[in-house]
């Protein structure tokens, strides 16, 4: 296909408008597992919501890095 998968992270977002300069703070973390699903990084950003006090889960935004192999493309 062109592309080889080198790693993923994901930014979660949450809101607490007494706590943050701007009402929202992401948080990124490294080295998803590349067979990570989207219900599971979700249940991994709400276990994280009793720690925050007061925080609102916002978004979670997956990314992905990956590098173009220039021998397959035409």
């Amino acid at each position: 296909m062109g592309y080889e998968f080198l790693s993923q992270s994901v930014n979660i977002t949450f809101q607490n408008d007494a706590k943050y300069v701007k009402g929202k703070k992401t948080r990124s973390f490294r080295n998803v597992k590349q067979d990570a699903t989207a219900a599971g990084l979700k249940k991994v950003a709400e276990a994280l919501l009793p720690l925050l006090d007061g925080d609102v889960l916002v978004d979670i935004e997956l990314v992905q890095h990956q590098t173009i192999d220039l021998d397959t493309v035409a």
